[in-house]
């Protein structure tokens, strides 16, 4: 996976959504679903509503991008069908995940955020695997440029970590020397 951490605060998360949302893209959160559609997130309320639910994780799919749709998953649990959306089946699409805490002995201690997107995404009804589209790579580009000039890139025990500004002052954080 291509991974890009960084730290922003709740704020700072909603100006990332809305500037996803901007671009037409479609904000799906992954949870499980009653039937074989999944819900998108329309705006920064349907965001709040996901995160109030706990609903972390979110693939991103813009039409600049995707080939194929997402395959579903069917679970059955107490009796009755539930439906997941398929890791790195159809797409291909890019991750984004908002965790809600942190360890107390973390490096930088404040919730982490993370865009990513796997090299390679198998096509539906196949086993036949293909590359990350050059126009996905350049979305994660656009995005990773959006979220880098509302942060500083700090270095803590010799690794560089992206913070934003607002997070940097909350947890009165100093870069070592």
């Amino acid at each position: 996976m291509t991974l890009f951490n960084f730290y922003v605060n709740d704020e700072e998360r909603k100006e990332l959504i809305n500037f996803i949302l901007s671009r037409l893209t479609k904000i799906i959160p992954d949870v499980l679903y009653e039937s074989k559609e999944y819900k998108t997130v329309e705006n920064v309320q349907d965001f709040n509503k996901c995160m109030e639910n706990k609903d972390i994780r979110y693939f991103l799919l813009d039409s600049s991008y995707v080939i194929e749709d997402l395959d579903f998953l069917e679970i059955i649990i107490e009796n009755n069908a539930r439906y997941k959306i398929s890791q790195r089946i159809g797409g291909p699409y890019l991750d984004l995940v908002f965790y809600l805490g942190h360890a107390e002995d973390a490096t930088i201690p404040y919730k982490r955020s993370e865009l990513d997107f796997y090299p390679r995404f198998i096509h539906l009804n196949s086993t036949e695997e293909f590359k990350a589209t050059t126009e996905l790579k350049s979305y994660y580009s656009d995005v990773v440029k959006f979220i880098k000039t509302r942060c500083r890139s700090v270095k803590r025990n010799g690794k560089l970590y992206w913070i934003s500004k607002e997070v940097l002052k909350e947890i009165n954080f100093n870069d070592e020397k």
